[in-house]
């Protein structure tokens, strides 16, 4: 057998030119090349890191073969000496290779391989204890949950759950966030694996950060952990999670230290978002059974205390402008779906107003009312596809209307929301100008507005006119405003909401002159004469 670095790699390119990879390939290169060969040609001082991703990729294909796989089981004792390796790619390539025998149809080294996953979980280099926390991640899919493979990992009673319990109250802040870095994620994964975390009490050290402000950096981080899950995990799973932790939340919702209030002012926003789109209510007063935007407002009564004593436009405390910030990201972030918009609009401490009024009104400085402008448009619906995703029930829908009324009336006297937005499109900067677009793309799918557009001769040219921008995201912008137009007015025409009301002449009057604009494209021009579609994205 030979051992020359250079045959090794030589191999290894030969083996992944290959278009598809048989037994009969595998087997002849593991036996020139037997995986303890493997380990000692990638683990000296000085391999290149090109040569361990080609072994990275020859490895992927190899165990994809049924030959490859039957071999899963003896990975174990070459995992583990790798990990002791000083090289940070080999004891990457490592891990990985433990990952694919984790879930393996057969795990007879299942012990073994957690183990050696959770000592990764600990490595000093970041990468390596990410493909540690990935491969791990797999036990939460549905396949494994229903495989009984997660309890092994969680269950205090077993070795390798003791050990990640003891990371998670470890006295290392970074060891301790990995391990509930990591239970969030499993929970993410499927309704079974959140039962599991949730049910084996090891989520009680984030508790215990939750509880503990002095250790700011370790609650900041918390704060975050919360935040993320509730984005990427499943919608029931964040509403028993918001069941958890809300209560913990609501001392921090009011906490004096800036950046605390602003990290749980995001996180509850995230968890309660997401508890009412699976259509839970983890607030709820008294058990009581609301209907559709009240239930929801219910719900929301410590978060939007919180957001109305920072966003109040008629309170007299001075707030910390990131703060602020924070405060408007949390309103953008519950308006991203319908029923958290509801529950906002629809609850008695007007907080759409006070948006309302800095995003249109006369807010104390510019960046203060494009942060206003981009929560306005959230909560109208700049993330829901379709009219009918952006409108929302009539409670809510009566609120809307009125808040932006009034925040217009807030600018001059007898302003109204047109005059307002034409007025706002007139300044010469980019990003606040995007931010008016913005909430006109989502505010469009209302009648009344888009009927009022389409009425006022200035604003309307200037949106039909390829010309009034210069900039691809501008003139694109421009563009996605005249199709929110185009869409209501085809919606309305079809006997659509606002059908015959006050707006539909106006609407009507306008159809062609749109339409036209639509059909030219962003820039002035189309050669399909079809409008593509944009994505009203929030910066992030």
């Amino acid at each position: 057998m030979t051992t020359d670095s250079t045959d090794f790699a030589s191999a290894l390119s030969h083996l992944n030119s290959f278009d598809a990879l048989t037994n009969e390939h595998a087997q002849a290169f593991l036996t020139t090349w037997p995986l303890d060969a493997w380990f000692r040609e990638l683990s000296g001082p000085h391999v290149p890191a090109s040569l361990v991703d080609t072994a990275t990729q020859a490895f992927a294909r190899i165990f994809a073969t049924e030959y490859g796989a039957s071999l899963l089981p003896s990975i174990p004792p070459y995992a583990s000496a790798a990990l002791q390796s000083p090289s940070a790619l080999l004891r990457r390539l490592a891990v990985q290779q433990l990952g694919r025998l984790l879930v393996a149809p057969a795990p007879q080294s299942q012990e073994a391989c957690l183990d050696l996953l959770l000592s990764a979980l600990q490595d000093a280099d970041v990468g390596v204890a990410s493909v540690s926390e990935a491969a791990l991640r797999q036990l939460g899919r549905p396949e494994a949950a229903s495989q009984q493979r997660l309890p092994l990992l969680l269950s205090r009673q077993h070795p390798c759950g003791s050990q990640l319990a003891q990371l998670a109250g470890s006295a290392d802040p970074v060891l301790r966030m990995r391990a509930l870095t990591l239970m969030l994620a499993l929970a993410a994964q499927s309704p079974a694996a959140g039962q599991v975390v949730q049910g084996s009490g090891l989520l009680q050290p984030l508790l215990q950060e939750l509880q503990d402000p002095d250790d700011l950096l370790s609650c900041m981080a918390a704060l975050q952990l919360l935040h993320d899950a509730a984005q990427q995990c499943d919608a029931a799973m964040a509403a028993s999670l918001a069941h958890v932790v809300m209560h913990y939340l609501a001392a921090l919702l009011v906490h004096p230290e800036p950046v605390l209030q602003g990290g749980a002012l995001k996180a509850a926003a995230s968890l309660l978002g997401a508890s009412l789109q699976a259509g839970a209510a983890p607030m709820a007063v008294d058990g009581a059974v609301l209907a559709n935007g009240a239930a929801g407002a219910a719900a929301a009564d410590p978060l939007v205390a919180a957001l109305k004593a920072v966003l109040d436009v008629g309170g007299v405390e001075e707030v910390a402008q990131e703060v602020e910030e924070a405060a408007l990201d949390a309103v953008a972030i519950l308006g991203l779906h319908a029923p958290g918009a509801e529950a906002l609009l629809s609850h008695p401490a007007g907080v759409a107003g006070d948006v309302a009024h800095k995003a249109l009104g006369r807010p104390p400085s510019p960046a203060q009312r494009i942060a206003a402008l981009h929560a306005l448009a959230a909560v109208s619906g700049a993330e829901r596809s379709g009219r009918s995703g952006k409108l929302l029930c009539e409670e809510a829908e009566d609120a809307l209307r009125e808040a932006v009324f009034e925040g217009s009336a807030a600018a001059w006297v007898g302003a109204t929301p047109v005059q307002v937005l034409q007025q706002q499109l007139e300044q010469p900067f980019l990003e606040q100008r995007v931010a008016v677009y913005r909430c006109l793309v989502a505010l469009a799918a209302r009648d009344w507005l888009a009927g009022a557009v389409c009425g006022h001769t200035h604003l309307l040219a200037f949106l039909l006119n390829p010309q009034s921008e210069s900039s691809k995201q501008g003139c694109e912008w421009r563009h996605a405003c005249v199709c929110a137009l185009a869409a209501t007015i085809a919606d309305v025409a079809a006997g659509g909401i606002g059908a015959g009301g006050a707006h539909q002449a106006a609407l009507m009057d306008a159809a062609s002159s749109v339409q036209a604009a639509v059909r030219v494209g962003p820039y002035g021009s189309s050669s399909t004469g079809v409008a593509e579609p944009l994505v009203a994205t929030m910066p992030a």
